[in-house]
């Protein structure tokens, strides 16, 4: 009986995970700390920082070891919580491909946990005013796995009651 990640899942997972390292090595290597560079003046930077919390910067303020060392904790539990479901679930076409972008990207972020304590953001958007808080490729892959599960979920959901 074939597992619902099989040889090609492992290949997708560590693919977009070695990208968003890929990515982070870069920035690491040639954009310094805190130096923001325009790609596209008043939309898109590059900025190199870091964040210990979570998502969007939260708890990234807190000082002392104890939220990097949670949101590793946290971030690894849910890492399994996702394969362990794949496995007894079993989805299949874009729900199982949802699932394997988003284990791509706690891959990626897991890895710079555990190596630098924090996590490397450098993607950053602004239009005027209204600005996005820096991510990484991790959290876009990780994002549009969400979306391709909600958007399989409301499908399969409007499916069964019609």
């Amino acid at each position: 009986m074939k597992n619902a990640i099989g040889k090609n899942g492992v290949i997708l997972i560590l693919t977009l995970a070695l990208l968003d390292q890929l990515s982070k090595f870069l920035v690491l290597s040639y954009l310094p700390l805190y130096k923001q560079e325009a790609v596209i003046e008043g939309f898109f930077n590059l900025y190199h920082t870091t964040n210990r919390g979570s998502i969007w910067g939260f708890f990234s303020g807190r000082p002392g070891p104890l939220v990097p060392t949670v949101m590793l904790v946290l971030s690894t539990t849910a890492f399994v919580i996702i394969i362990v479901l794949l496995l007894h679930s079993k989805p299949r076409g874009l729900e199982r491909n949802a699932f394997l972008v988003i284990l791509g990207g706690a891959l990626g972020n897991i890895i710079d946990r555990l190596r630098y304590g924090h996590v490397i953001d450098f993607l950053d958007f602004h239009i005027g005013p209204h600005h996005w808080p820096t991510f990484n490729l991790a959290d876009s892959f990780i994002f549009i796995g969400v979306v391709l599960l909600a958007f399989t979920i409301l499908r399969r959901d409007k499916c069964t009651r019609s």
